[in-house]
């Protein structure tokens, strides 16, 4: 979340971290200094919001949260369930939920969401600009041998995949398997692509699968919030 957090400095807002699990020193501190410090954009994880329904927290009912525009969800599947809660129980109305995905390695996002489109349960809103991304079927190759990409039909789970070269993407790794491991880790399976194997839907995007249950967390190393200068 780096170039996020220096992104929110370039637009004259001031950027707010928080270190360590967000129900230390209780569960309400993190929720009661939103509020204090009138955030306007919050950065966290499905995980989190599913630890704060377990315990029967809503928080809009410990704290102004009138301020918040938008709230980013990311690593890993935001449920159905999830998405209803937010708007039914814990958070205003007012705010965007925005259901993302994309990758430390490539340093940015491949799926946001946007203030023009439809936002449906369960769902992110759509593809990023500027970056070539396809959903392709999801397709086995036990043998290693790399396939052709076919693009998936709307409402059919698949494979988000990069097609074209782009600015941030990873160009070597380190060490005397290097090569080896950097191809087999970006282009092996699908003939001069990119896979990023989230399994979104399309039109608009559901990720599925292909996440790994065991890499749960409550967000990003530091929880992100941005609250803008004239705010605060």
């Amino acid at each position: 979340m780096y170039l996020v957090q220096v992104t929110t400095l370039i637009s004259g807002a001031h950027l707010i971290l928080y270190d360590g699990s967000p129900f230390q020193p209780g569960p309400e501190a993190f929720i009661r200094l939103m509020g204090e410090m009138k955030v306007t954009h919050l950065g966290t994880s499905p995980k989190y919001f599913s630890e704060l329904q377990l315990r029967g927290i809503v928080p809009q009912q410990l704290a102004d949260l009138s301020n918040l525009k938008v709230v980013t969800s990311t690593g890993m599947v935001l449920s159905s369930a999830l998405f209803d809660w937010f708007y039914d129980e814990a958070f205003p109305p007012t705010a965007q939920l925005c259901n993302i995905t994309g990758g430390t390695d490539i340093n940015g996002a491949l799926a946001l969401g946007n203030p023009f489109d439809p936002l449906y349960s369960g769902e992110c809103q759509g593809l990023r600009t500027g970056i070539a991304v396809e959903v392709y079927k999801v397709v086995d190759n036990p043998d290693g041998v790399r396939v052709q990409g076919k693009r998936a039909a709307p409402g059919e789970p698949g494979e988000l995949v990069i097609t074209k070269p782009f600015p941030t993407m990873p160009v070597m790794f380190w060490g005397s398997e290097g090569a080896k491991q950097y191809f087999n880790s970006y282009f092996a399976k699908y003939d001069s692509n990119i896979p990023h194997f989230q399994c979104p839907q399309l039109p608009t995007l559901t990720l599925c699968r292909c996440l790994d249950p065991r890499r749960l967390r409550y967000a990003s190393p530091t929880n992100q919030w941005s609250s803008h200068a004239r705010a605060c």
